[in-house]
């Protein structure tokens, strides 16, 4: 008898959980795209031109279809060519919601849809209220496909492993570099200037999110936009839960005060002295320094918030290790 497919939640609804699963399979924001994806196909072999009115379209837009600012990656012809980019968008798709969370990803993903579709209709106004006879000849491009969202989500990939490589040994970075390059090329040779702006504004608009979301380890160089935390905000971020921190890391992190029955401690100079058992321990020779205080620590943890766990010198992580070690034997 064959298995029955078995629609069910998680029980556990984790940050990193799927939406839910179909037997063994999970659903997460990275299937539902892609299933929308391979759909468009079948409703473009029954209506492409129902399809077509859901791509981005100033011109329509103006006349009030506002459903394509978020409807346009949903326009896909079937090709192979678009096959492979749903391929490489469930590859890439499935290890950056990994990272991120499902419900953080979402709201990526969201961001990389509408705030381009806005920004660009911004400026096609801009540009057909400069010359008014040339806003026909502007607005000559319908952005549509799920090949710009998944530029967005291989942008992240690629600044979150700079030192990834694929084809040949090739670094990732230049492959991104080689096809955003050819899309201008080929757009200026056409003269589709907000079809140009949009492409620029997608994969611009994953590097500002990827840092603003506290990832990005390889794009330091990316000013740090601080988004509202009802955006930002799933939890613990990644970079304050690899250290076993809470939402308020500053005041978790950093070392206790130890707490005796009728004894106390006295600490002079990095070394402390228990008066149960006349023990003096500290940093002796050998170590590199003396336990970093709680608002050393504290420092330190902003230092992470703000550019990541890379960002640390030896000397910081160690100080690090070292305010968790004893926050744990402190427990214990």
């Amino acid at each position: 008898m064959a298995p029955q497919l078995k629609f069910q939640w998680p029980q556990r609804r984790g940050p990193s959980d799927p939406w839910f699963r179909i037997g063994n399979v999970d659903v997460g924001t990275t299937a539902i795209v892609v299933a929308l994806g391979v759909l468009s196909f079948f409703i473009y072999a029954v209506n492409k031109v129902f399809l077509f009115h859901l791509a981005y379209s100033p011109p329509d837009i103006a006349r009030g279809q506002l459903w394509r600012l978020i409807t346009w990656p949903m326009v896909n012809q079937p090709d192979i060519f678009t096959a492979f980019t749903l391929f490489i968008l469930w590859i890439f798709g499935h290890d950056i919601e990994a990272q991120f969370g499902r419900i953080r990803f979402t709201k990526y993903l969201a961001l990389l849809v509408v705030v381009p579709a806005i920004i660009t209709l911004g400026a096609y106004y801009l540009l057909g209220g400069l010359n008014a006879s040339n806003l026909n000849s502007i607005a000559t491009i319908a952005v549509q496909g799920v090949r710009l969202l998944e530029l967005g989500v291989f942008v992240a990939y690629v600044a979150e492993r700079p030192g990834a490589r694929f084809f040949f040994g090739i670094p990732a970075w230049v492959l991104v570099a080689v096809f955003i390059g050819l899309d201008v090329l080929r757009y200026l040779a056409d003269r589709l200037w907000l079809a140009l702006v949009f492409e620029l504004l997608v994969a611009g608009l994953a590097l500002v999110l990827l840092r603003a979301f506290g990832f990005g380890s390889g794009v330091q160089w990316v000013p740090l936009v601080r988004l509202p935390a009802f955006i930002v905000g799933e939890g613990v971020p990644r970079n304050r839960r690899a250290t076993g921190n809470s939402s308020q890391p500053s005041r978790t992190a950093g070392p206790k005060p130890s707490r005796r029955t009728g004894k106390s401690s006295t600490k002079t100079s990095g070394l402390s002295s228990d008066a149960t058992s006349g023990v003096v321990t500290g940093p002796w020779e050998g170590s590199s320094s003396a336990p970093a205080s709680e608002r050393e620590v504290d420092a330190i943890l902003d230092k992470i918030a703000a550019n990541g766990m890379e960002s640390l010198t030896s000397e910081e992580r160690r100080a690090l290790e070292e305010a968790s070690r004893r926050r744990r034997d402190g427990r214990t």
